[in-house]
């Protein structure tokens, strides 16, 4: 079996960003309603891992291809609270250094 999207779908998770080189997750949309999240497409078409398992044939997946009705972005809340981290982590040691450079 294929591990391919349907084109349409492809044509739209092709415009989601890039989530690593040439990979890009998403969350994938069931006909029964279900979401599968964490799912990895390589060259935004091709189901490459599914919930950080690696998938090489269709009857790993738990649903078929065919049923798959949509495609969205797979959301990272935690990307901006890494950003919010660093910044404080920088702020901390220029605040440091403030204080221990006077009395070297």
């Amino acid at each position: 079996m294929d591990l391919r999207l349907p084109h349409a779908l492809f044509e739209k998770a092709n415009r989601f960003p890039e989530s690593s080189y040439g990979a890009t997750t998403v969350t994938l949309i069931l006909a029964d309603g279900r979401r599968i999240e964490n799912v990895v497409l390589g060259g935004a078409d091709y189901i490459v891992k599914v919930d950080g398992r690696h998938v090489t044939e269709a009857t790993e997946l738990g649903f078929a291809v065919g049923d798959i009705v949509d495609v969205r972005p797979q959301r990272r809340p935690w990307r901006w609270l890494r950003l919010l981290v660093g910044l404080l982590l920088v702020a901390v040691c220029v605040l440091l250094w403030n204080v221990i450079e006077p009395w070297w």
